[in-house]
């Protein structure tokens, strides 16, 4: 690679307007390179050994000349100006010369030159080239990872971008143009087809559809819950049991979930398969006893059906005859206190020749006609009351109680013998019962009654 020695001559005649480029630093090369490429020219020992430049000197403006020289400069030839032409004298800025040409810049704009009279000097300046921070979009670094929801749900995420050789951030792909809205008032929407549901409370819940910016909703509302028909799984109605062909029974199980009660009704098994002789039925699978026998079932034809029966594994060997036999109680077990004060500790007692740890009863608190269950005491005995300890106690005489009903007061007038026998029950609480007696189901078309639930004349009903 050469010198440019034109671009030199014609950087050095702008030196004459106080451009520089004459300065004393070597144009087109690295500053201790001068004018030869890889900061350095052939090797030399003097300045004999070098190349001498053909470029013509410079007149400068006060009539001296400013002529490029080649030297010898530890070993390697190097190129400087002799002297820089001193920048004409002004007194304005119209009388500065400006030079004709510009200055061209990486991306292809050209930077025109400002002559300035600064102190009686002509000063020649001119912009800065603009930065080129890219050529593609790979040369820019990738922006955060943000993404914008588009009007059809559609994502457009921010995506680096080089124009003009500088470096942006664009959303690409572009959000499309927002549809036309489907509708402008909820008669423009098509109505859904499902029929009203007619709730317990008398109301109706019926499906809808209603526009809502600009687009077709559908909303489908459901009854509100009915008021809670039990607190515990006991306020729940018993459903009588099933007696299966085999001999058992399927016992429904009843349960209090959300104020409200639930049933399940098992099924009964299966009937064996008919058969006409004992050698038709199979016999089930052995039980294993605790002395690591088998029990195994026989099976037998009887009226045309298989029968079977398990025999008993042989009785353990007692461990007791009487209570004595079984010693202490582990320690740990902590004692209980009745609601009298009395305290019961654990104890073992011998049954059927097997220790059972166990509580004695606490004794007995009489209330009126009965005895208060364990863990509660008698708060009014005239009526048989009896409530959790510390639990609220109405305090009135039974005897002076007037049995209501009729409308929406319903009383099932099951027996009892206390209070504690009759419940409130019924979709809205409009039913008093005994639910050992009857199920406390009513049609839900009623309230909670505004009167007291208990036992008046042996019947629960309705009283004030």
């Amino acid at each position: 690679m050469r010198m440019n020695w034109a671009r030199f001559a014609f950087f050095c005649s702008l030196g004459s307007l106080g451009l520089g480029g004459c300065d004393g630093r070597p144009l087109g090369g690295d500053e201790d390179g001068g004018g030869f490429p890889d900061g350095g020219g052939p090797a030399c020992v003097s300045a004999k050994d070098c190349p001498q430049v053909g470029a013509p000197c410079q007149v400068c403006a006060d009539g001296t000349t400013a002529c490029p020289v080649v030297e010898c400069l530890q070993g390697q030839c190097k190129t400087t100006p002799a002297k820089v032409c001193p920048a004409p004298s002004c007194k304005v800025d119209a009388e500065c010369p400006i030079p004709a040409t510009c200055q061209m810049c990486p991306d292809g704009s050209c930077l025109p030159y400002f002559a300035k009279c600064v102190g009686g000097k002509c000063q020649v300046t001119t912009g800065m080239c603009p930065v080129t921070q890219c050529k593609v979009d790979k040369d820019c670094p990738p922006p955060p990872p943000v993404c914008q929801t588009c009007a059809d749900g559609t994502q457009s995420c921010a995506q680096a971008k080089c124009t003009a050789g500088k470096c942006g951030t664009v959303f690409a792909p572009a959000c499309p143009p927002p549809k036309p809205p489907q509708c402008k008032s909820d008669k423009e929407c098509p109505q859904p087809g499902a029929p009203c549901e007619k709730c317990w409370d008398g109301t109706v819940a019926c499906p809808r559809a209603y526009c809502e910016n600009g687009v077709c909703k559908a909303d489908f509302p459901t009854c509100p819950p009915p008021p809670p028909m039990c607190k515990q799984d006991a306020d729940c109605p018993k459903s009588p049991c099933q007696k299966c062909w085999d001999g058992t029974q399927a016992c429904p199980k009843t349960w209090c979930d959300m104020g409200q009660c639930h049933t399940v009704f098992p099924v009964c098994p299966p009937p064996m398969p008919g058969c006409k002789q004992d050698g038709d039925c199979l016999n089930g699978p052995c039980q294993k006893c605790w002395d690591g026998s088998l029990a195994c079932p026989k099976s037998w034809c009887q009226n045309g059906h298989c029968q079977s029966v398990y025999p008993p594994c042989p009785p353990k060997p007692p461990m007791c005859m009487i209570d004595a036999d079984c010693g202490k109680p582990p320690g740990g077990v902590p004692c209980k206190v009745c609601v009298d004060g009395t305290t019961i500790c654990p104890k073992y007692t011998c049954a059927n020749g097997q220790c059972q740890l166990g509580f004695a009863a606490c004794p007995a608190v009489p209330c009126g006609k009965i005895n208060c269950p364990e863990n509660q005491v008698c708060c009014n005995k005239s009526c048989s009351v009896c409530t959790p300890q510390g639990g609220a106690c109405d305090p009135r005489d039974c005897g002076g109680r007037i049995a209501v009903g009729g409308g929406c007061v319903r009383s099932t007038m099951d027996k009892c013998a206390s209070d504690l026998d009759c419940k409130i029950a019924g979709c809205g609480g409009d039913i008093c019962h005994n639910p050992k007696v009857s199920n406390g189901v009513s049609p839900c078309d009623c309230g909670a009654a505004k009167f007291g639930c208990g036992c008046v004349a042996g019947h629960c009903t309705w009283y004030k």
